[in-house]
């Protein structure tokens, strides 16, 4: 599975692609083993790529035979179309809001709280990347997570050692909330030739 989700990279569309084991769950409900990452330049891209025959087939004969559970999460990035260097770490957080909020509630949390307070206060933080959006997926599997961040470390240490951006969403928005997953997740590093 690992293998033929990897090769989906060769797709032109496809930004980039990663796929493997987590490094250590970070919510106690999280019983997920691996995650499959994936980044393009635009919605289209993203659209073309869902419909592709290779994508179809790595699906359907890949991954959902051997797959019990999932959480599907889509959106569009903040303007990041770099990929995550081999070795950096990645921490996904998706937020699931309570009942009740109205659209504009669920949108003022969006830009407000998300977009100040990551720009603002995590400044100090040793980080790379920060990306977070409304998830657009309309799939049983989205779980009812509605808003995802994914903060990119250097690598495994500095994510051990900093808070993510998404902590200081989950602080100042905890009225809102209702549950969260968090998984960390490290890209491997690039192999070296045996000589």
């Amino acid at each position: 599975m690992i293998n033929a989700v990897k090769g989906l990279g060769s797709i032109d569309v496809v930004l980039h692609v990663g796929v493997g084991e987590l490094h250590r769950p970070t919510s106690s409900s999280l019983t997920f083993s691996h995650m499959i990452y994936c980044r393009f330049r635009s919605m289209d891209d993203y659209q073309v790529y869902c419909a592709h025959p290779a994508h179809m087939r790595v699906l359907t004969e890949n991954v959902e035979p051997i797959v019990d559970d999932g959480v599907l999460f889509d959106w569009i990035s903040n303007g990041l179309n770099e990929s995550p260097k081999p070795g950096s770490a990645v921490r996904v957080t998706l937020l699931k809001l309570k009942d009740g909020l109205v659209e504009n509630e669920k949108n003022k949390l969006v830009m407000e709280v998300i977009m100040e307070g990551i720009k603002n206060q995590s400044k100090g933080m040793n980080q790379q990347q920060i990306s977070f959006g409304e998830n657009l997926s309309q799939h049983i599997r989205t779980k009812g997570y509605s808003i995802g961040i994914i903060t990119v470390f250097p690598g495994p240490a500095d994510l051990e050692a900093s808070n993510s951006a998404a902590d200081l969403v989950k602080e100042k928005a905890k009225d809102s909330i209702e549950s969260e997953l968090v998984a960390d997740y490290v890209f491997p590093p690039p192999k070296v030739a045996n000589h």
